[in-house]
């Protein structure tokens, strides 16, 4: 099923995964709320942001919980460029929603992972209900199999979108995971927060206003 995207296109680096034994791989841990909500970066170091259509995104222990502003709340976590092929079989997280909660999930693909294609993403989407997802108030394990998502393109994932929530929703660690079978990322005793160490793209947001490049000792910019 499709749907309309909600992520800008762009330069969208290739994440390599090594040939030989497979290992989950991990996108974000919500280590670090400066992380996420100033940086808005995930462990990838790749975009993650709910562009501002959320009342809240608080991160506690290790897990994130959004709190939706209006019906156009979203929030979404990039990859960079994933191919699963033969090797990843889905993601797979923690969620603890109010019972009866429904909200949907999307996963985007890129034509190419070429820097120069200027398309949009390829949207897949579904329902937690479609996903086979029921909620009861309590946090438990629940898994996004990409074979659920007809056509989807597994050699160029790029991100996965949240939205259309009704209530709040608490998500622990977000992970790849091998094979058929996912379960819970172990979280880490002490959480070492990776941050970028240059500078790279933006995400989609207001433009940049220069204030001073104190480029001259008379004026300002």
């Amino acid at each position: 099923m499709s749907g309309t995207s909600r992520i800008a296109s762009g330069f969208i680096p290739t994440i390599s995964t090594s040939a030989g034994q497979c290992t989950d791989l991990l996108v974000d841990d919500w280590s670090s709320q400066l992380r996420l909500t100033f940086l808005f970066y995930n462990a990838m170091l790749q975009p993650s942001s709910d562009d501002g259509t959320m009342k809240s995104v608080t991160v506690a222990n290790n897990r994130v919980t959004l709190t939706r502003k209006d019906a156009s709340s979203y929030f979404y976590t990039m990859f960079g460029c994933i191919s699963a092929i033969d090797r990843y079989g889905g993601l797979g997280m923690n969620i603890k929603a109010a019972a009866g909660a429904t909200f949907q999930v999307e996963i985007q693909a890129s034509a190419s992972c070429d820097s120069s294609d200027s398309s949009k993403p390829i949207s897949n989407v579904l329902t937690s209900n479609q996903l086979g997802w029921t909620f009861a108030g309590s946090e438990d394990y629940y898994t996004v199999p990409f074979s659920k998502f007809p056509g989807l393109d597994l050699g160029h994932l790029t991100s996965i979108v949240f939205s259309n929530f009704e209530d709040a929703v608490t998500f622990g660690s977000i992970a790849f995971y091998c094979g058929n079978t996912g379960s819970a990322y172990p979280v880490p005793s002490s959480s070492s927060v990776i941050e970028p160490s240059s500078t790279a793209p933006a995400t989609t947001g207001p433009s940049a206003f220069v204030m001073d490049a104190f480029a001259s000792t008379d004026r300002n910019a």
